[in-house]
Parts: structure tokens; sequence; C-alpha cells
């Protein structure tokens, strides 16, 4: 992977000079094929057609080892980074082991969450056994494709809380699934994701009508999703021992938008951006202490940082699936508040949009929690009904 270093030094030399992540839909296009590698010069957006090794492209795939009744591959496929280039990203495939439906099954695109930022925190790494959702997904039926997201065991730096670059992966994914010879995959796509996988399933959701038209989504699902960037920012940002969280958006947008921290991190905060860009999720000693130790300000008073939040919050289109959003009431990543106040921009544009809190539950048991109602929308949407998990928009607005 090749790495940019946002080193202290560079930005105390910076800083003097200054002084200062529905069933009836169209019919599919043909899958794509697989070639030897990702066509980087190729600019059509989307449009395997126009160029052959461009995004949905698949560039290799292998058997898996798998559990009983899974059948597993590893994947490399194109997608579209910044400036519409093209990039190669990893990925998992798993189906049942057995005689698929008439059409082919049924595809869940699954976006993961927060997994860090180091090659070696790519979920493919796992194997196909450590897929969340693995057993649930497989007996009721489907297959899942599980994008590692572009940068995430790839070159460069994953794009944590991006939205475009994380939306394109998973619908890539979806794409590239589809090019694999003997899995079978059928028209019908759902997309789900939980934390950093839920804010990539809204944008999926959001990108698909444009950026892949061709790909039938007929429900979304997010668990738990970063929605709101900026008022996210205000309440956890600010918090003692919170950098280690900041961190790694911080580094991700450096690289992705070649955003300049010097007027936004210290030395000490420089130094926790060298180490983030290797490292896996969890609690980063370096990162402990006071915000004003790594942070010079806030990034919703510097004018760039504050667009950027705004562009990378859900809602920026409609989603044209029903969406079906959860949160737990005692999520300390990603606050109850902050959900609940998006939701009535989100129904604003989705009036195909259910909401369901639930009591005492933290960020990670909500994988557990929503499990149930999750399976049932994803059903109602595979089935192209309308859908009684959770509320609708008129009685949570």
């Amino acid at each position: 992977m090749t790495r940019v270093a946002i080193t202290a030094a560079a930005i105390a030399a910076v800083t003097l000079l200054a002084s200062c992540g529905g069933g009836g839909g169209p019919e599919p296009e043909p899958p794509p094929q697989t070639f030897s590698k990702c066509d980087t010069s190729a600019t059509e957006n989307g449009d395997v057609a126009a160029a052959e090794s461009g995004a949905g492209g698949l560039t290799g795939s292998e058997s898996a080892p798998a559990p009983e009744g899974v059948l597993g591959w590893t994947m490399r496929y194109c997608s579209t980074g910044r400036d519409d280039s093209i990039v190669e990203v990893t990925g998992l495939l798993a189906t049942p082991d057995g005689d698929a439906p008439e059409g082919g099954w049924p595809l869940i695109a699954f976006a993961h969450g927060t997994a860090g930022l180091g090659d070696q925190c790519a979920p493919s790494t796992s194997g196909i056994e450590k897929m969340l959702y693995l057993e649930t997904f497989i007996g009721a039926g489907y297959a899942i494709v599980a994008s590692d997201f572009a940068g995430l065991g790839t070159d460069g730096i994953p794009g944590f809380l991006i939205g475009e670059s994380e939306g394109r992966s998973v619908l890539d994914s979806a794409r590239a699934a589809r090019g694999i010879s003997g899995a079978n995959i059928g028209p019908q796509t759902m997309i789900v994701g939980y934390s950093q996988g839920g804010h990539a399933a809204l944008f999926a959701g959001e990108l698909a009508p444009t950026y892949a038209p061709e790909i039938d989504v007929v429900a979304v699902a997010a668990l738990a999703p970063p929605t709101d960037l900026t008022e996210l920012t205000d309440v956890r940002f600010n918090e003692p021992n919170s950098f280690d969280t900041a961190a790694p958006l911080i580094a991700s947008w450096v690289d992705y938008y070649g955003q300049d921290p010097s007027s936004l991190v210290t030395a000490q905060g420089a130094e926790v951006l060298d180490i983030v860009v290797n490292e896996c999720t969890g609690r980063l000693p370096q990162a402990q202490g006071p915000v004003d130790d790594f942070l010079q300000a806030s990034l919703l008073d510097i004018p760039e940082w504050a667009a950027l939040l705004e562009e990378n919050s859900t809602g920026q289109s409609a989603i044209a699936a029903p969406v079906f959003i959860a949160q737990g009431g005692r999520d300390k990543l990603v606050p109850l508040e902050v959900t609940r106040s998006a939701i009535p921009d989100l129904c604003a544009i989705n009036d195909n949009l259910r909401y369901q809190e639930y009591d005492g539950v933290s960020h990670g048991n909500l994988r557990l929690a929503a499990a149930d109602d999750m399976l049932q929308f994803l059903a109602d949407g595979l089935a192209g009904q309308p859908s009684e998990v959770g509320a609708d928009c008129a009685s949570v607005n």
C-alpha cells in the first residue's frame, strides 16, 4: 500500500511559514468480464462497456475456505476513485451451497463497520467464516458480497466516512459478484451496512440511480449509521479521549481530498495521524487526553473541513428503494441524538423510510438486537411489498 506520511515535522514547518469512510426493476446488464488489472486510465464513470476493466470489472477471484453449507470466494475488482480514476478493491463473496432459486441467489451487498486504516485491517483477511451475519444471510437464502472498501488492503488510504468512495465500492462489488463463475447471482440486490458501513449503505443507495442504474436495488438497511457528520463532530469530537475517533477521519481526508491539516492539528496530533494510518480500530493510547492536545481548532471552525463534513453527510439525494435505519438507545459512538435529529431531513427526501430505536442497546449490541427486524425488512423489499418494520416517516416527524 502506498501511504502518505503526515509528519509532525511537516506540520511544524507549514505552521511556522503560515504563522499558525422495488422488485420490478430494470433488466440487468450483462455481467462484467474478468480482466488482469483495472484500467487506471479509464474515466467513464461506472461504464463497464466503455472501459472494459473500469468500474465493476472483476480482476480476479479464487475459491476460499468456507463453513459447511457455504461456498466462498475472494475477489478483486475495479471501482471509481477520486476524480473518476479507476482503483482496485478487494472483497469476499459467499453463497449457499446448493441449488439456487430460479434466476439466481438474491444478493446482499454488505458494508462493514469501522475496521481501521491499515491494510491488515481489511475484513477479507479474516476469511469467509468471520463475515458478519454470514449464518443469518445464508440461512435466509441470500448471497453476500462484502467489499473491503477502496484503499483497505490495496493502494492508498481508505476513504473513511467518504460517501462517494464507500458507496461506489459497495455498488461495484455487486457488479463484480455477478461476474464470478459458478456463483449464480440473481438480479435483485439488497444493500446492508453497520456503523461506518451504515453510512456506506445509505450513500450506495443514494448513488445507485445515477452511478449504477442497472442494479435492481430492492432494499437498503443501515444499522447505527453516522448520518449528519456535522452534528456528530459537534457531539463526539469535543470530548476528552475522542481523538482516536477523529484521527482516522482526518488522516483519510488529508489523503483523499488533499486537505492541509496544519491549521487543524497540533504537532502531537500530527504524530497520531502518522500512527493511525497503519492501525486497526481500537483504543489508541497515543490519542488519549484532552482534545486540545491534538486539535488547534474544531473541524467545524475551518470552512474547508466544515464543507466536507456537510458533503459527506447522508441525505445528499433520495434513495429509490425502501430504507430501514436502526439506532441503539445507548450508542456512545453514534449517539441517539445525532440519528434522531437527522431522521426528519432524511424523511423529507425519502418517504419510503422506516426507523426503529432500540432502548438500552449499545452500538455493538445493535447488530443482534436489530437482526430480526432487518431480515423482515429485507424480505419485504425482496417481495416488493410495503414493510411494517419500525415506524414510518409520518410517525417519527
